[in-house]
């Protein structure tokens, strides 16, 4: 893969690199792209094209992801404070465990057929997340 942009996001301090297809400009993370033309290009900004169903996923994937990532830190933080027993299950067990009991009910508005479907969508959007987005060292000098 190729390093299209790179930018660093100054809200986490983390130099992000965004790789996609050829000649494909992702953008800055953290950068909307109305602000980014503003900010390069000082013209007037083009509309925005209509979000699509992609668009939809991948805000629900970053809302979940933020709201993951906020469990995950507690449950890591607590454990590293002493706050869990010394046989306490391991964090991702409990995660699981924790994570399967709150959305238990959508197995009620769908079928296990969709659920798998979905759960194979998501798989392949982290491996591709892997794949083409690098933390890039905050040691550079």
């Amino acid at each position: 893969m190729t390093v299209i942009d790179s930018a660093r996001d100054e809200r986490f301090q983390m130099p992000v690199a965004i790789s996609g297809a050829a000649g494909e400009s992702l953008g800055w993370w953290g950068v909307d792209s109305t602000s980014r033309r503003l900010l390069t290009g000082m013209t007037e900004p083009s509309p925005e094209p209509t979000p699509d169903a992609l668009d939809d996923l991948v805000a629900h994937l970053l809302g979940c992801g933020a709201v993951l990532s906020q469990i995950i830190s507690h449950m890591v933080m607590t454990d590293a404070a002493g706050g869990t027993a010394p046989d306490a299950a391991p964090i991702p067990a409990v995660a699981h465990g924790l994570i399967r009991d709150a959305v238990t009910d959508v197995t009620r508005r769908y079928s296990a057929r969709q659920i798998t479907a979905t759960g194979a969508m998501l798989g392949e959007m982290t491996d591709a997340i892997c794949e083409n987005i690098y933390l890039v060292p905050t040691d550079l000098n």
